[in-house]
């Protein structure tokens, strides 16, 4: 694990930083709010759909890629970042699945920053963070932050090789990322 006090600096880190795509998942079915869409929830005047685009773009490098994983929902009306659909119901490995996808079209970005939704904050430099954790490990795909010993898995950063076993084992039913991550061995936190 990395401390979250920690702020490489490191020339590949901001490197592979430049070959991230940012991506908000806006798509789930908002159950713990009794149905109203979590994204429209208002904080201090700005709804959390636009305080997480706003996080990735300051951690993001300048005019980095950004997409909305939106699920059934349509934003159109709020931004006008491309809207991604996904297999539905299933939660946010469905959004990471086609982001990573969406990424396949994009030229020179290898990586994707996802930050969920409904939790819009997080530690400074999370993404550079997050690079440095999948460069300390092996093989490692994937990285997820962690703050005080609490993993939040879909605030992750993933290389565009996790996709294939990312499909697989959303093929073979596993729709958690914590057990998804755990069972493929090619995390960091």
């Amino acid at each position: 694990m990395i401390s979250v006090n920690t702020h490489p600096s490191n020339p590949s880190i901001h490197h592979k930083v430049r070959c991230t795509a940012g991506l908000v998942l806006a798509g789930g079915q908002s159950t713990r709010m009794q149905g109203q869409n979590k994204a429209l929830y208002q904080l201090h005047g700005q709804n959390l759909l636009q305080h997480s685009i706003d996080n990735l773009r300051k951690n993001l490098a300048p005019n980095s890629p950004m997409a909305i994983a939106c699920g059934q929902h349509d934003y159109r009306e709020l931004c006008r970042l491309p809207q991604l659909g996904d297999k539905g119901r299933s939660g946010p490995i469905a959004g990471i699945i086609a982001g990573l996808r969406w990424l396949q079209s994009l030229a020179d970005i290898h990586f994707l920053a996802a930050i969920p939704c409904d939790a819009p904050f997080t530690p400074a430099h999370w993404i550079e963070r997050l690079h440095y954790a999948i460069d300390r490990h092996q093989n490692c795909q994937a990285a997820y932050v962690s703050v005080e010993g609490r993993p939040h898995f879909a605030h992750s950063v993933w290389s565009i090789d996790a996709l294939d076993a990312l499909e697989q084992a959303y093929n073979s039913g596993q729709f958690a990322l914590k057990t998804t991550l755990a069972k493929d061995q090619r995390h960091a936190r």
